[in-house]
C-alpha cells in the first residue's frame, strides 16, 4: 500500500471489497464512481447483487440487498447528517435513472452503505437521541434499523482480520502491530495475486 497521505481512499478500499468478497465475485457487480450526470454527483460506489447462495456467512454480504450504495470516506473524514442524506438522495437518483434498465427497485431492494475506518460517534448519538435503534450484529458492521431504508454503518478498523484482511489492512501500519497479523496478510495477499490478480493490483497501487 501507498504510504498514508498519499492512498487513494476510495479505489484502495474498493479494491479491498473486492478482494474481501472475492468468493461472491459471480453475484456481485462492483460499479465504481458511477456518475450520475453528465457533470457534478457521481456516487462512490454502486454494487449490484443477484441472489446469494443460501450458506452465505460472511456477514458483510449478508448484509446486500439488489442494489447497495456506497460513500466510502478515509482517515481524517467523518460521516455525519450531511453525508448521510446525500448517500440518499444519490441512491434514489440512481433508481430514477436506472428505472426501466433494471425493472425498478422497491425500498426493500435498497441498502445505504457508510464505510469509513472511523467510527461515526456523532451520527450513532443523533440516532439514538432520535429513537432509532442502531444494532451490531458483528464485528464493525451497525444496521440502523429504519422502517423504510436498511442503512449501513460499517466500520472497517473494527472488522474481522480473518474475514476482512484487505479492508482492515488499509489501517495504517497494522503490519507492524502483531507478527501474526502480519504472517495473515502475507499469506492472504500471495492467495490474492494468485485468484484476483487485476484487483491485487488495484490495491497495491493505491
Amino acid at each position: 500500500m501507498a504510504k498514508r497521505n498519499t492512498v487513494n481512499w476510495h479505489k484502495g478500499y474498493i479494491a479491498a471489497m473486492k478482494l474481501d468478497l472475492h468468493e461472491y465475485r459471480d453475484f456481485l457487480i462492483f460499479q465504481e464512481e458511477y456518475q450520475l450526470f453528465e457533470q457534478g454527483q457521481r456516487i462512490d460506489l454502486v454494487i449490484l447483487r443477484s441472489e446469494l447462495p443460501e450458506n452465505t456467512t460472511l456477514s458483510l454480504a449478508k448484509c446486500f440487498r439488489k442494489l447497495n450504495v456506497f460513500e466510502i470516506k478515509g482517515f481524517g473524514s467523518y460521516h455525519n447528517h450531511r453525508t448521510l442524506i446525500k448517500t440518499i438522495g444519490y441512491a434514489c437518483q440512481y433508481v430514477d435513472k436506472n428505472w426501466k434498465t433494471h425493472g425498478g427497485y422497491r425500498f426493500s431492494d435498497l441498502t445505504v452503505n457508510l464505510l469509513s475506518p472511523t467510527k461515526p460517534a456523532g451520527l450513532l448519538n443523533y440516532f439514538k437521541k432520535i429513537g432509532i435503534t442502531v444494532e451490531n450484529p458483528d464485528q464493525g458492521i451497525y444496521n440502523v434499523k429504519d422502517k423504510l431504508l436498511q442503512i449501513h454503518i460499517i466500520v472497517t478498523s473494527e472488522l474481522s482480520l480473518e474475514s476482512f484482511t484487505f479492508l482492515r489492512a488499509m489501517v495504517p501500519d497494522l503490519h507492524t502491530q502483531d507478527e501474526s497479523v502480519a504472517r495473515l496478510l502475507a499469506r492472504k495477499a500471495e492467495e490474492m495475486a494468485d485468484e484476483s490478480p487485476e484487483a491485487f493490483e488495484e490495491y497495491m497501487h493505491q
